[in-house]
């Protein structure tokens, strides 16, 4: 793994790689880029187990309070990552429940159905699921949002470790009510979950 890290290129950034095998929870904010070479810059937090709310609130403290993150230059801006802002004098209030499941039948073309149930829909909501950050269409049923994916059985095999087995696909949903209140949620299926 070092010998892969000092080659011309990263391979992956060893410091915090052997943290997070050992399931110590961490999370890393950006505290810009460096002046000459244009390379970002880091600055990671760890936390105890099962302390995870108070992990993030104090990473994202940092970076609000910093204001350090630069908008990757020669990313694209992804125009369906954001939902479109909406004339609302309120502030929104608790994020809505709701329920992601997603399950995989197997063969040489993995089927992964997506199940989003979501508590208060109204005719305005709006939802956007994606399976390993393609984005899903999804049929609706009353408070009850269904989908399929087909994904290849091989990328449910990919290892991406020495440490662990392969990941899965990862379904993400975000879901945005009439009056503003949003929440997301996430799952992992056919891998390790």
């Amino acid at each position: 793994s070092a010998a892969l890290a000092w080659r011309n290129g990263t391979w992956v950034a060893n410091g915090n790689l052997v943290w997070r095998h050992l399931g110590i929870p961490t999370v890393t904010v950006p505290m810009g880029t460096m002046a000459d070479i244009g390379m970002p810059v880091g600055l990671t937090f760890a936390g105890k187990a099962y302390d995870d709310t108070r992990l993030l609130r104090l990473a994202g403290d940092f970076e609000r309070f910093g204001q350090r993150r630069n908008r990757p230059p020669r990313t694209p801006e992804l125009p369906d990552d954001v939902f479109s802002a909406r004339p609302s004098a309120r502030r929104p209030g608790e994020a809505p429940p709701l329920t992601l499941a997603a399950e995989t039948r197997r063969a040489d073309q993995d089927e992964i159905t997506v199940t989003l149930d979501v508590v208060g829909t109204g005719i305005e909501t709006s939802v956007k699921v994606h399976v390993n950050g393609e984005p899903i269409r999804m049929q609706r049923t009353r408070a009850r949002f269904t989908g399929r994916a087909v994904v290849p059985a091989k990328e449910h095999e990919r290892i991406h470790s020495v440490w662990r087995g392969s990941y899965g696909s990862i379904i993400s949903a975000v879901v945005r009510l009439e009056d503003g209140r949003a929440a997301g949620a996430y799952v992992v299926t056919g891998g390790i979950g």
